[in-house]
């Protein structure tokens, strides 16, 4: 089951496509200009 949180993502997306990413895991290389703004996107969305 799709969190509620992530309900926006799921229609965007779709409940296939969503289940798959959220298996899956990040790493973020270098934390230069956009690499920080990347894992701050990240730990927001709850990564």
């Amino acid at each position: 089951m799709i969190p509620y949180w992530m309900s926006r993502t799921e229609l965007m997306l779709g409940q296939e496509k969503l289940s798959s990413l959220m298996g899956k895991n990040v790493l973020i290389i270098g934390l230069g200009g956009v690499g920080g703004i990347c894992a701050e996107m990240i730990a927001r969305a709850g990564e």
